[in-house]
């Protein structure tokens, strides 16, 4: 044993080279880098082609040949080693808020488009009704639970022998398959490494520094240090052995990020640091072999501790868990993580009141946190295996003076690092200044013609023709837009008129060959001021009516917008459906809109009390103004949710509002350009791109290139 200690203490680890190798390559070359993505995805299928076989095999022989007696000792250990592990992982949950400073918090980022999320089913992720199909789907619980079925119905059975020795040898040829592939496995982890480290951009991860600093210390403090010391102090060994036995089973993990390409791997580990302490026989092997596949969909460290989101969304709205909420919190979290963290996430936000839309900011950086996610939960289903495996063969070490001062030194070691994250990220975000929505940050797509911002109307222009003419004898394009019309036309943080009809007025004054007036916009006046020529032209979001029609001229439509209701986040459920507000007592919603509108919404929900308002910003501004929503366009009340993530926008029906640019009645010439002009703007791209800009919060433009050594220290490449 001796020997094996100083060989391993000797001998570099191929695979963390490779990590380190990539890392490096990638911040050298950048994104020069992305030839190598054919061999990343080369290399993760060939892991994904054994991985369900091996379990299918292994699995079931593993269970099929333990007597009843060792089945159920082994359900016993396995479940009091799980429930202290999460444990461990729910207290470093818990604490994490601990790491967050007490001002400045980070700033709020959401995609605009909020996303249906599945139902969370267990029984249709555990209980397969097809097996077969649950393999082609990659179900991984399901085969499980399907291949402890199998299994047990196996103990005891006569005749068993032949095809448990049939899934021997099966699983003994997946091994040779995952043993060529494990010798792959330095440089397949260099080319995931390589193109993560030169394509990944990090440009939003610092929208929430706050979360991902606290979480990345505690999940490596909780997956290198605070498990793998309980794992050596009851095998009566050390940290520096346990690290070194896992230490290529976690490069995998936190390269690839998916725990299910490391099962084969883990196996490997596991047994190999088992045998230091129990019998290297069958059954030792067999506990192994049964304890991997089940631990995996169990949930584990990494993703108890992901579960700190929750904790640190009710940080940033100031409403942080008390005692009675955070047990409530660590026993819903433990169901939660048995399914996905996209499920899991939105559940618990939803079950703590907490804004719906940070899940969205979770999204941005969910590629970096599941990597560290996974490292923790390999390190989690390693402890477990190996613990496991050694109290079915009773040798683990049970010295209570020991295991007293490894909690004594964890507990200082994770209260160290919480107090440096806490003043790093205090100094962080106060250096970082007060931060605003990524609306109101938004910018112009385009090049901006010269522009004046008016807070009055000009006098008439008078002269014959249309508005055309006018434009073309004076240079100038008069605009009447509303103040605070988001995402179609508002001040931007530097005091800029922005928006999604602004951006689109400076392309059509570019083609005119106009500088752009901006006069506010007076509904009541509107139609007297277009006839008069003091404004050419209305903007912001004009909903096609036939109220407005009467008074106005209308181009085509060039977006169609859904109509929908904003509420406080905590009552979406209550008010999210037709059937859920006709079930309401009597309801009290706001509305911008004209007539057309009121006598639509009156159609769906008769016993409503309309409160008609002039602005949107006055129900937010307002606390909701005492009533229980505001009914608005989907994508102009999202806009709005992105700076007031207390409210959510959800859509009870289907009813479609057309949006247009409003001109003077009798000024057809005018309005048959806008129809051309819209018709061209839509087939060359332009309509759908600044729908993706200022209404779904993706960004088309060219991005500066991800920085690179070769790049911008040698200025070797342009």
């Amino acid at each position: 044993m001796e020997a094996r200690a100083t060989e391993d203490r000797l001998a570099p680890s191929p695979v963390l080279t490779g990590l380190l190798l990539g890392v490096a390559c990638g911040l050298f070359f950048g994104e020069l880098v992305r030839p190598l993505e054919f061999v990343a995805n080369a290399f993760i299928r060939l892991l994904q082609m054994a991985v369900l076989p091996y379990i299918v095999f292994s699995l079931t022989a593993a269970v099929g040949r333990l007597s009843l007696r060792e089945a159920r000792f082994l359900a016993g250990v396995g479940g009091g080693l799980m429930a202290a592990l999460w444990a461990l992982a729910l207290a470093a949950t818990v604490a994490m808020p601990l790491a967050f400073p007490e001002s400045g918090r980070a700033g709020f980022f959401s995609t605009t488009l909020v996303t249906p999320h599945e139902d969370f089913d267990l029984v249709k992720l555990y209980i397969p009704d097809n097996p077969f199909r649950s393999l082609a789907d990659n179900v991984v619980p399901a085969v499980v639970i399907f291949c402890l079925t199998l299994g047990s119905a196996l103990i005891g059975l006569p005749g068993r022998e032949p095809l448990i020795a049939l899934a021997d040898v099966m699983t003994k040829a997946l091994e040779r398959v995952n043993g060529f592939i494990m010798r792959l496995m330095p440089i397949g982890v260099f080319a995931i490494a390589a193109v993560a480290a030169g394509t990944l951009g990090f440009e939003e991860v610092g929208r929430i520094e706050v979360f991902l600093g606290a979480y990345i210390v505690l999940t490596c403090l909780v997956g290198l240090w605070v498990i793998p010391a309980f794992v050596a102090v009851l095998l009566g060994s050390s940290v520096r052995v346990v690290l070194r036995s896992a230490r290529e089973v976690l490069a995998t993990a936190f390269s690839t990020g998916s725990m299910l390409l490391v099962l084969p791997a883990l196996s490997h580990a596991s047994l190999e640091l088992a045998v230091r302490r129990a019998p290297d026989d069958e059954e030792t092997r067999s506990a192994v072999d049964v304890l991997v596949p089940i631990s995996f969909n169990f949930p584990h460290a990494g993703k108890l501790l992901t579960l700190g989101f929750v904790l640190f969304a009710a940080w940033f709205v100031g409403r942080p868990l008390g005692p009675s909420a955070l047990a409530r919190f660590a026993l819903a979290g433990v169901v939660a993580a048995f399914g996905s963290m996209n499920v899991a996430l939105p559940f618990m936000l939803d079950a703590f009141a907490l804004p719906a839309d940070f899940f969205q900011l979770f999204l941005v950086v969910a590629v970096v946190i599941y990597r560290f996610q996974t490292l923790a939960g390999a390190m989690h289903t390693l402890a477990l295996t190996v613990l496991g495996a050694c109290a079915v063969r009773e040798t683990l070490v049970i010295q209570w003076s020991r295991i007293a001062r490894t909690t004594a030194v964890s507990v200082v070691v994770v209260g160290l690092g919480i107090v440096a994250t806490r003043a790093l990220l205090a100094h962080m975000v106060g250096a970082a200044g007060p931060r605003r929505s990524a609306v109101r940050e938004r910018t112009l797509t385009v090049d901006p013609v010269p522009s004046t911002v008016r807070s009055d109307v000009p006098p008439a222009e008078n002269g014959p023709g249309s508005a055309l003419d006018r434009i073309a004898r004076t240079g100038e394009l008069r605009i009447a837009h509303p103040s605070a019309r988001l995402p179609f036309s508002y001040l931007n943080t530097q005091g800029e008129l922005v928006g999604f009809d602004v951006d689109m007025m400076h392309r059509l004054a570019r083609e005119l060959g106009a500088r752009l007036v901006f006069v506010p916009l007076d509904r009541a006046r509107l139609s007297a001021q277009l006839a008069a020529g003091q404004v050419d032209l209305a903007i912001g979001g004009l909903e096609v009516t036939t109220a407005l029609s009467r008074r106005v001229g209308l181009s085509q439509p060039y977006l169609h917008l859904t109509m929908a209701l904003v509420v406080e986040d905590r009552r979406r459920d209550e008010l999210g459906t037709r059937e859920a507000l006709l079930a309401h007592p009597p309801l009290r919603l706001a509305l911008v809109s004209d007539e057309y509108y009121e006598a639509k919404l009156r159609a769906v929900l008769p016993h409503v009390e309309i409160v008609r308002i002039d602005a949107a910003k006055r129900f937010f501004q307002g606390g909701g103004l005492g009533l229980d929503g505001l009914v608005v366009p989907a994508e102009i009340g999202e806009a709005w949710t992105l700076i007031y993530p207390e409210y959510t926008v959800v859509r009870p029906s289907r009813l479609r509002a057309p949006i247009a640019f409003g001109t003077a009645r009798e000024d057809a010439d005018f309005r048959n350009f806008l129809d051309t002009w819209i018709l061209l703007k839509r087939e060359d791209g332009t309509i759908d791109a600044l729908r993706r800009y200022w209404i779904d919060g993706l960004d088309d433009r060219a991005k500066t290139p991800r920085w690179s050594i070769v790049r911008d220290v040698l200025h070797w490449v342009q």
